[in-house]
């Protein structure tokens, strides 16, 4: 069986093309589920292309 990809969260940016800043706030707002192995912070990369296929963008009410 194939081993998981997991990506850091520097990683993570440079795949999705993001900042580390937006990487923390997806982290944070449970966008992505992250996980820890000591100090290490990583994600399961076929966990994120599949919160990425069902991510819904939010409407904005501009006044």
């Amino acid at each position: 069986m194939p081993e998981e990809v997991k990506l850091s969260q520097a990683e993570l940016a440079a795949y999705l093309g993001v900042s580390l800043v937006t990487v923390y706030r997806h982290q944070k707002n449970n966008v992505f589920r992250s996980y820890k192995a000591g100090r290490t912070v990583f994600f399961k990369k076929s966990e994120v292309d599949s919160a990425m296929c069902s991510e819904q963008p939010k409407k904005r009410n501009h006044k």
